[in-house]
C-alpha cells in the first residue's frame, strides 16, 4: 500500500469483486474511524451486491449502530450519490495518474503494488467536499427531493426483482403482526 493515504485499508480478492468474506472486513474499518454511537449512528448507502446482504453484515451493522440503505438493482448510476459526480472524476484522474507512471516509467506495466499510489492522488482530487454534497443534491438524498425520479428511472430494477431477505434475529418484535 505505498503511496496510500494514512489509515487506508486495502483488500484484495482473486477475482477484483466484492464478497461476503471481505465485506465484513469493510464494515470494521468503518466502525473503527467514524465509531458509531447510539447518540451517533451512521447510514451505510450501497448497492445490492449479494455481499452486502449477509447475515453477518447486517448484524454487525445493527449492533453497531450503521443503517444499511440498499439501492434497487441497476439504479445506482442514479441512485448513488459517489456515482453521479465522483467516480467518473475519480476514473478520469486515475488514467491520467496511470498514463504519467507509464510514461516514467517504459516497458514497465501497473501492478496492484503501484496501485494505491495511483489511486491516492486521483482520489484526493475526485472526492472534494463539493463533489460529495452535490451527489447527494444529485441524486436527491439530501436535501431529500423525493420528485428527482419518476417510476421509469427505476424499471431497469424490475428484472432482477427478489423478496427483501428476512432474518428473525434482527426483526423486531415491533415490527411483527400481532396475535389475531
Amino acid at each position: 500500500m505505498i503511496g496510500a493515504p494514512e489509515g487506508a485499508l486495502g483488500l484484495a480478492t482473486g477475482n477484483g469483486w466484492m464478497n461476503s468474506e471481505i465485506f465484513p472486513k469493510v464494515l470494521e474499518h468503518i466502525i473503527k474511524h467514524v465509531r458509531p454511537t447510539k447518540e451517533r449512528q451512521i447510514i451505510l448507502i450501497m448497492d445490492a451486491h449479494c455481499s452486502h446482504l449477509s447475515v453477518i453484515a447486517r448484524k454487525m451493522a445493527k449492533a453497531n449502530f450503521i443503517h444499511l440503505i440498499i439501492l434497487p438493482p441497476h439504479t445506482s448510476n442514479k441512485t448513488q450519490p459517489l456515482d453521479r459526480t465522483v467516480f467518473g472524476l475519480f476514473k478520469t484522474f486515475f488514467n491520467t495518474a496511470a498514463n504519467g507512471f507509464m510514461l516514467q516509467n517504459p516497458g514497465k506495466g501497473i501492478t496492484i503494488y503501484d496501485m494505491a499510489l495511483l489511486m491516492s492522488d486521483a482520489w484526493t482530487k475526485a472526492a472534494t467536499p463539493m463533489n460529495i454534497m452535490s451527489g447527494f443534491r444529485a441524486s436527491g438524498i439530501w436535501p431529500l427531493d423525493p420528485h428527482v425520479f419518476d417510476d421509469t428511472d427505476f424499471l431497469p430494477s424490475a428484472v432482477t426483482d427478489r423478496p427483501q431477505p428476512v432474518d428473525k434475529d434482527l426483526t423486531s418484535s415491533q415490527n411483527q403482526p400481532g396475535p389475531s
